[in-house]
């Protein structure tokens, strides 16, 4: 039984099962040409989650529209627990369930947060946590449109 549901996790193409916060089964995976996906994996009751869980949030915005596909996958917690935490700290990201943890571990998790990361080419994981301005350059290499970061009152935008 154990293998049968592992089996279930992770698909011949690479794609993990997930669910959505309904309760709906949800497919993660590889991008088509060009394009990129991001999945982070994050739990509400990790500290160093949540706080990367906003700064990538932010940093994502600029993949708008780019083929890069950022999603936020939350491990082993329940629909009502993540509604919860969202309610209070609302978030842009497409929120995503790995309710068994399964997925987090079949892709080579250990710990949080951490990131499956798809391009067309290859698929890469990292782990521990990553600051906004990391999350800028990683999201800009992978093909999301940098924003300017807004200045203060008196300081110029070098080009």
């Amino acid at each position: 039984m154990l293998i049968a549901l592992l089996a279930l996790e992770a698909r011949a193409d690479g794609a993990l099962r997930l669910e959505d916060l309904d309760g709906r089964a949800a497919l993660l995976g590889p991008p088509a040409a060009g394009g990129a996906v991001v999945a982070h994996f994050w739990a509400t009751w990790c500290p160093t989650c949540k706080e990367e869980l906003g700064e990538l949030d932010r940093a994502s915005r600029a993949c708008a529209g780019t083929g890069v596909e950022v999603v936020a996958v939350d491990v082993a917690e329940d629909a009502a627990t993540v509604r919860a935490y969202l309610g209070e700290r609302p978030l842009a990201l497409r929120v995503l369930l790995d309710p068994n943890g399964q997925a987090w571990r079949k892709s080579g998790g250990r710990e949080m947060p951490a990131n499956l990361i798809w391009t067309a080419e290859r698929q890469s994981w990292t782990a521990g946590p990553s600051r906004e301005a990391e999350w800028q350059a990683r999201l800009a290499a992978l093909g999301c449109n940098p924003r300017p970061t807004p200045q203060r009152r008196g300081e110029t935008l070098l080009e």
